[in-house]
């Protein structure tokens, strides 16, 4: 990804508006292109998942937990009935991820979860990194950042993801799904 300037998408889901603003404003101080998009309803969410023609790099930023990744309860309310206690999990929107060849973190607690992981290579990503557990503080922000800053020197998924936990090591766990591995 060293040659040509690589847009990075930011996908913000409610609640997660500052993460967003603070990780594009670091990549764009870094001379790098950002596509952020403001997400407030899963049907906002399946349009960024389907983005044709899908980016080299998608960052979501958002809160989640058991595998889920949270709209909050006013979502629900107001016709998100796909949420389960104002979450998305995977299996409701895993037929609508196209994305070939991206590379998708997510910041979300718990959004490290085989099933997550499944959902978004089955869907043509090439890796998926994401915390296991829950990032403390505003740490997730700092690893996304070195994670992103890898991939965008050119390092593989796997390299860019060990520096950054290196880096903030008892604060974040990322964890790497990789298509290779999924396939087998």
């Amino acid at each position: 990804m060293t040659g040509s300037p690589t847009t990075v998408m930011i996908a913000a889901l409610p609640d997660s508006g500052l993460e967003a603003v603070a990780l594009r404003s670091v990549l764009e101080a870094s001379g790098h292109r950002v596509d952020l998009r403001f997400i407030a309803t899963p049907k906002q969410f399946r349009q960024v998942i389907a983005a044709v023609p899908a980016p080299e790099l998608l960052t979501i930023c958002g809160h989640g937990a058991a595998g889920g990744l949270h709209f909050g309860s006013l979502v629900a309310s107001a016709g998100g009935h796909e949420l389960v206690d104002g979450f998305l999990m995977p299996e409701r929107f895993a037929g609508d991820v196209t994305l070939p060849d991206c590379t998708v973190l997510c910041t979300a607690c718990d959004s490290g979860s085989a099933a997550l992981a499944r959902t978004f290579l089955e869907g043509g990503a090439k890796a998926y990194i994401a915390p296991a557990g829950e990032p403390e503080g505003g740490d997730v922000l700092v690893a996304a950042h070195l994670v992103l800053h890898g991939l965008l020197r050119g390092r593989d998924p796997e390299t860019a993801m060990a520096a950054a936990n290196a880096a903030v090591a008892g604060a974040v766990s990322l964890t790497l799904h990789p298509r290779e591995a999924h396939a087998a």
